[in-house]
């Protein structure tokens, strides 16, 4: 691997010798962070428009990309100020996704950040950083060329190793560890950031990774593992037969085994304490306190740990290889539970159609959304057993309320109110991040009627 960290000047393409910005450049990133912008239907005043990275600096490559950053102040948008950053990386992540969009050979990325976060201002500046002002014209952190203090041995050892840990994760197809592995990276290069500035050994590691392709290549695997396996997960769900997996782990061997049971254990009610307790199956291992009991259950493709005790992560790994291997079960939902005798992971005497359901929801003026998959027709209660689950959800704010529901059959969103423009699009975000609902057709009801609430 050959590394290219720092040029004598910087990118002619961009800028002339005297550092200034080619205003044919500068003219179409304003246009293009304003069409982001006003794309967004944010109401809030742009504080800035910033170019930064390495294409505004020594670090430049011929495939660097140009980072358009946005700055706002997120104080006068309508938003839940726990979900900013997550609703802002979200606007942009779909406006860069849509728009492949490039200036002089460089990939333009778009960004939101807030004025109070690192690289806003030169006051928060992170060392090595420098900040262009598309708004001002002007330089407000220049570049400053130095030789940087550069540990090639450091750099080339770490490299092969997270390359080797991808190549190798890669070959397991475990969805779980490629993406702790993806985690990890980000925050290796984001401490190396925060401590070094853009040339520490994290931040050109990572650079290295995403230039020969590791890192596209590691998420083009997460992202085909997930299709598969929701694909794969779909097939099973829609079996018409449920079915059980009695399960025990042994913590000291990591040795798994499972019966199936397409009955269902433990007809019990826990209020009058009549009818049959759930029984387990040892048939596996002796009864000790050595051995995790678990139930994975086929309708709603969940993994319920019958114990008092979280499972260590080797004996969660260890289950959900053996589901992958001997059953073809991929990324279950993972369950604890303090009660041995959990009752969703008993019961398989109701036989449900996944394609036929409901999604009750609300949504507040402040943008928080909740909601509630059901499988039964019912009735606009749900709607208010929903907000006592949820006692920040106050009556006095019932005005800003709206509430709304999805329907699978028809693929309706349907809503009561009238919602903002932040209002609607977080609803429908919240449904495609939340149940991977995509393009419903959206229904507004002057009154509620039965269709809604009929499966």
């Amino acid at each position: 691997m050959k590394l290219r960290i720092y040029n004598k000047t910087l990118d002619p393409n961009l800028w002339d010798e005297n550092k200034q910005l080619d205003p044919e450049v500068a003219d179409i990133l304003l246009k293009i962070a304003n069409d982001f912008y006003g794309n967004t239907d944010l109401k809030g005043d742009i504080q800035d428009i910033l170019f930064l990275g390495s294409s505004a600096n020594y670090s430049w490559t011929p495939a660097s990309d140009i980072d358009l950053h946005v700055v706002i102040d997120v104080s006068e948008q309508n938003i839940t100020p726990d979900y900013a950053r997550k609703f802002m990386d979200s606007l942009a992540a779909k406006w860069n996704n849509d728009h492949k969009i490039e200036v002089r050979g460089h990939p333009v990325e778009v960004y939101l950040q807030d004025l109070s976060e690192p690289n806003s201002s030169p006051e928060l500046a992170r060392k090595g950083t420098a900040i262009y002002s598309l708004i001002d014209k002007k330089w407000l952190l220049p570049p400053v060329q130095e030789t940087p203090q550069i540990d090639q041995d450091k750099i080339q050892k770490k490299f092969a190793k997270l390359a080797g840990q991808i190549n190798t994760l890669i070959q397991t197809e475990d969805i779980t560890k490629l993406k702790d592995l993806m985690k990890s990276i980000r925050n290796y290069r984001n401490a190396g950031l925060a401590k070094g500035g853009e040339f520490s050994t994290e931040n050109i590691v990572f650079k290295a990774l995403r230039r020969t392709g590791w890192l596209t290549k590691l998420k083009n695997t997460i992202n085909t593992l997930y299709d598969r396996g929701v694909s794969l997960n779909e097939a099973m769900l829609k079996k018409s037969v449920p079915f059980l997996l009695i399960g025990v782990v042994n913590s000291k061997d990591l040795h798994v085994g499972a019966v199936v049971d397409y009955v269902g254990e433990g007809h019990y009610d826990y209020d009058t304490e009549e009818g049959d307790p759930p029984q387990y199956h040892d048939t596996h291992f002796s009864i000790g306190g050595d051995n995790k009991r678990w139930r994975y259950k086929s309708q709603d493709h969940t993994v319920y740990w019958m114990s008092e005790e979280y499972p260590e992560e080797m004996e969660k790994d260890a289950v959900f290889d053996y589901l992958h291997n001997k059953f073809n079960i991929i990324n279950p939902r993972n369950v604890i539970s303090n009660n041995r005798y959990h009752l969703d992971a008993h019961r398989i005497d109701e036989v449900v159609d996944i394609d036929r359901y409901l999604i009750f929801g609300v949504t507040n003026g402040e943008l928080h959304t909740i909601a509630k998959k059901f499988w039964q027709s019912g009735g606009d209660d749900r709607h208010e057993k929903l907000m006592k689950e949820h006692p920040d959800f106050s009556r006095r704010d019932y005005d800003s309320l709206i509430h709304w529901i999805y329907k699978k059959k028809n693929n309706i969103f349907y809503y009561y109110g009238s919602p903002t423009a932040d209002q609607r699009y977080v609803m429908l975000a919240f449904l495609e991040d939340e149940y991977g609902v995509k393009n419903p057709i959206v229904l507004k009801m002057v009154t509620w009627s039965m269709e809604p609430y009929t499966v």
